[in-house]
């Protein structure tokens, strides 16, 4: 029998026998016959499209957060700097009063609203990592009840220099002493040779000694610490910038860590060289 009279004898069937002898096999809808499904082909795209976008914005929303937690830290720092204000204008003028607590972070408490979260660095350890310095200054070994991850500068209130304390008046160049700062210990005595912290975190002595400029070179916020200045400006700080400030009218400014002091990136440790020069 030809293909011309198969052709024939199919076309002389009723309508609905041809319905029935061309009805497909599978009467279940499957991606892999049906033209609105999707092909493996483009799923994989899809999936690849989506990992591409995620590995954009992972990073961006990384940076976005850590942008987040430094604006919180310098907002802290400015909060503390109107009560050091007032603490100061409340006591003749004296950045320590006679007769208080060597900590400048509990003498500022009074003056704080919420002190227990007004002092924490959202970037501060919680614990500590070293047995001889308590990083996180709410658990120091002198004053446990205080809060936070800051620190402030201890010679520049003159306390056991000079009798009562020093006046705010007595200084100059308020822009560039530092007051209170981001940092592993409540307060620190920094000196122009102190060598920097031989990784990050490194809070070990020299000859028993603490080099307590150590606990001020933490990286917290990018190669950057956020610092109040007696002029009661807030800014960011690099690490290496440290040495250059104004802690006390001793402190050398063009030291042996500075550029002026002949510094060269090799001198530092490896985790710092890669960071700013001042």
């Amino acid at each position: 029998m030809g293909c011309r009279e198969r052709r024939i004898r199919r076309s002389r069937l009723p309508p609905d026998d041809r319905r029935v002898a061309f009805a497909p096999i599978i009467h279940r809808k499957s991606s892999f016959i049906n033209s609105d499904g999707f092909t493996l082909i483009e799923l994989l795209v899809v999936i690849s499209i989506i990992a591409l976008l995620m590995a954009v914005l992972l990073p961006v929303l990384s940076r976005a957060r850590k942008q987040a937690k430094a604006m919180v830290c310098q907002a802290n720092l400015r909060q503390l700097g109107v009560a050091y204000s007032a603490y100061i204008a409340e006591n003749g003028g004296k950045l320590h009063a006679p007769k208080t607590p060597h900590y400048l972070l509990v003498r500022l408490q009074p003056y704080l609203t919420d002190s227990n979260d007004m002092l924490i660095c959202p970037t501060a350890p919680r614990q500590s990592a070293s047995p001889e310095v308590e990083l996180n200054v709410k658990e120091t070994m002198w004053y446990r009840e205080q809060t936070g991850g800051y620190g402030s500068n201890f010679l520049v209130e003159g306390e056991g220099f000079e009798p009562g304390g020093r006046t705010y008046d007595h200084l100059k160049g308020w822009g560039h002493i530092p007051a209170m700062f981001d940092c592993g210990l409540a307060l620190v005595w920094p000196r122009h040779d102190d060598p920097p912290p031989a990784f990050d975190g490194d809070c070990s002595t020299v000859e028993t000694r603490w080099v307590t400029m150590r606990m001020v070179c933490v990286n917290r916020h990018s190669a950057q610490i956020r610092m109040l200045f007696l002029d009661w400006s807030v800014r960011p700080v690099g690490l290496k910038e440290l040495w250059t400030l104004k802690w006390h009218r001793r402190f050398d400014t063009a030291g042996k860590w500075t550029q002026a002091g002949g510094a060269k990136p090799e001198d530092w440790p490896q985790w710092m060289r890669g960071f700013k020069e001042y």
